[in-house]
């Protein structure tokens, strides 16, 4: 039994009123594999190796009907940084040779899109070269070329490609986002009539909220005689919360005060009756939640322990 090595590239059509469903995935003998619906029934075909190559990286699919005949593009990469695709001619499966981009090799997994224009069938498969550029191989209706995309704005490219395209007015728009190795999501679209890098950023930070504060109080046991209760201040830290912001202090023990609930900074008192004699500890938990003016929420808690001794600890 072979094993599945690499995620699956999977594409859909109908075809005589069935609809068909093929799923590619590549094998630990690093073949590739289809496992796909006739309309009854579930099968597996081998397709096989590019010539004298293992196939390396998952399948980029894609599937369009011409003149009547439905077509199937399996586009892979290769040890050796070639691009391959195994196609289905509407009569039998083929492997081809796409080659690689200009002075480099292929780097990564393909993203591929096609589209109908003008009654020519443009294919564009996008993939990361080994020097960081994001490069193009696509058809034309005539022949492959391939074409470098370059980079993003002073960063090389550190993924690989997600592709989209989709017509507007008119105009066939083309989207291939990618990460910078600086971490920034970029795509690089085609506006009908150029090429263009965008930068679209990163994702703003979590809501978070941080207490900061004393988590292990050490106090001598002839200082709790007369007051067995032991204080301290603590506050809070927000990360991409937007004042004013709605503060809730907590605790789930009844030997918790606290002296401002609803405030940033509290001070929080801890009640060690029963507890007075050393050697002796005990843990309270405190909890805040914090909401912004926008509706974003965060919340933490904090374990305090309190540790009786005879002796001050000196710390």
């Amino acid at each position: 039994m072979v094993g599945l090595l690499e995620n699956s590239g999977v594409i859909t059509y109908q075809e005589a009123g069935t609809q068909r469903i093929f799923a590619f995935v590549v094998g630990r003998d690093n073949h590739l594999y289809v496992n796909w619906w006739s309309g009854q029934q579930w099968a597996w075909a081998d397709q096989g190796t590019p010539p004298n190559t293992p196939v390396n990286g998952p399948p980029g699919v894609i599937t369009y009907q011409e003149a009547g005949t439905q077509r199937i593009f399996a586009f892979v990469t290769k040890e050796g940084g070639h691009l391959y695709v195994n196609w289905w001619s509407g009569q039998q499966w083929a492997w081809a040779d796409q080659g690689t981009p200009p002075n480099t090799i292929v780097g990564d997994v393909p993203g591929v899109i096609t589209y109908q224009e003008a009654g020519t069938q443009r294919i564009f498969a996008f993939v990361v070269g080994k020097d960081g550029h994001l490069y193009v191989n696509w058809w034309s209706g005539q022949q492959w070329a391939w074409a470098d995309q370059g980079t993003p704005p002073n960063t090389p490219v550190a993924s690989a490609p997600g592709v989209i395209t989709y017509q507007e007015a008119g105009t066939q728009r083309i989207f291939a986002f990618v990460v910078g190795k600086d971490g920034h999501l970029y795509v690089n679209w085609w506006s009908g009539q150029q090429w263009a890098w965008a930068d679209q950023g990163t994702p703003p930070p979590t809501p978070s909220v941080s207490i900061i504060g004393d988590t292990e109080i050490p106090v001598i046991d002839l200082d709790l005689n007369s007051d067995p209760t032991v204080s301290s201040s603590y506050t809070i830290t927000p990360v991409s919360l937007q004042g004013p912001l709605t503060v809730v202090w907590s605790s789930g023990s009844r030997d918790v005060q606290i002296t401002s609930p609803n405030a940033s900074t509290t001070d929080i008192t801890f009640d060690m009756t029963g507890h007075t004699k050393a050697p002796n500890r005990r843990t309270f938990t405190v909890d805040v939640s914090v909401t912004d003016a926008n509706g974003n929420s965060a919340s933490n808690s904090v374990s305090v322990t309190i540790r009786v001794s005879h002796e001050r600890v000196t710390e």
